[in-house]
C-alpha cells in the first residue's frame, strides 16, 4: 500500500510538468531568423580607457547608440544598434575604447545609461 501512494504521490507531482513541457510548440525556422537578424558588428578592442570622473559630453548630431557585449577571453567587443541619442543635450561619458575593423580604426564612447557611441559623434 505504501508503495502505491508514493507512486501516485510522484505522478501527480510529475503530471503538470509532463504536460507543460510537451505542449510547448517550438518552430526552429522562428528561432533561426530570430537569431539571423540578431548579429551586430565586432570590433577588435586596441586600446580602452575610463575616466575617474564622468566627463560631461554634448552630442553634435542625431547619433545612433549601440548596445555592446564584451568577450571575456578575448580583446572583441561586439555592438547592436539600440537606438538614437537626440542632440544638444549634455551626457556623461565614463569609457572610450579604441577599436579595428578591416584595417579600419574607429573610437566608441560609452554614454552612461544609453550605451556606445562613436566618438567622432560626441565633443
Amino acid at each position: 500500500m505504501k508503495k502505491m501512494f508514493k507512486f501516485l504521490a510522484v505522478t501527480a507531482l510529475a503530471f503538470p510538468l509532463f504536460v507543460g513541457f510537451s505542449s510547448i510548440n517550438v518552430n526552429p525556422s522562428r528561432a533561426n531568423a530570430a537569431l539571423k537578424s540578431s548579429h551586430g558588428t565586432t570590433y577588435t578592442i586596441i586600446k580602452s580607457n575610463f575616466y575617474k570622473k564622468a566627463k560631461a559630453v554634448k552630442v553634435t548630431k542625431k547619433t545612433t547608440y549601440y548596445k555592446g557585449y564584451l568577450y571575456a577571453d578575448v580583446p572583441m567587443v561586439t555592438f547592436h544598434k539600440l537606438g538614437t541619442i537626440k542632440p544638444g543635450k549634455s551626457y556623461k561619458a565614463t569609457q572610450v575604447i579604441t577599436t579595428n575593423r578591416a584595417n579600419k580604426t574607429s573610437s566608441f564612447t560609452n554614454i552612461k545609461g544609453y550605451g556606445w557611441v562613436l566618438t567622432s559623434k560626441v565633443k
